[in-house]
C-alpha cells in the first residue's frame, strides 16, 4: 500500500476554491522622489491562484494570529511580490490583487511548494488613500 504524496491531494482539495479565468494581479514598485516614495504600476497579469476567503482560524494557523477580518489566503505557483521597507535597495516591489470587488495587499507569504507545489499569501484588505 502507497500513500499519495501530499501535494495530490492538496490539488483535490483546493479546487473547490479554485477561480475560473484567473485571479487579477496588479505589479507595483516603489521608488524615491525626494524624501517620499512613489508607486508605479508595473503591470498586470492574470494568474491561476485559489483563494481562501473563510479567513478565521485557518489562515491564522498558517500565517501566525496576523489575520484580521476581510483578509484573503492566496494559493499559487505564480511569484507574488512583498514591499520590505526595510530592505536595502531602491526598488520595492508590491503585488496587489482584486478579487470580488475589493484590491488586496500582498502583506504575507508562508512557503508550502515543497509540501504541496504552491505557496500561500496572506491578502488584507487594501484602501487606496488619496492626498486633497
Amino acid at each position: 500500500m502507497s500513500l499519495l504524496p501530499l501535494s495530490t491531494f492538496f490539488k483535490v482539495a483546493v479546487g473547490a476554491f479554485h477561480i475560473p479565468g484567473g485571479l487579477r494581479i496588479i505589479d507595483t514598485h516603489y521608488t524615491k522622489v525626494g524624501s517620499s516614495d512613489q508607486q508605479v504600476v508595473e503591470g498586470e497579469r492574470m494568474i491561476a491562484a485559489a483563494v481562501d476567503k473563510t479567513g478565521g482560524k485557518r489562515l491564522e494557523n498558517i500565517f501566525g494570529g496576523s489575520v484580521a477580518d476581510g483578509d484573503i489566503g492566496i494559493w499559487t505557483e505564480e511569484e507574488l511580490y512583498i514591499a520590505d521597507q526595510y530592505a536595502p535597495g531602491e526598488l520595492q516591489r508590491q503585488s496587489f490583487c482584486s478579487y470580488a470587488g475589493v484590491m488586496y495587499r500582498v502583506a504575507g507569504k508562508d512557503p508550502w511548494k515543497d509540501q504541496t507545489g504552491q505557496d500561500v499569501y496572506l491578502g488584507k484588505r487594501h484602501v487606496v488613500q488619496e492626498i486633497i
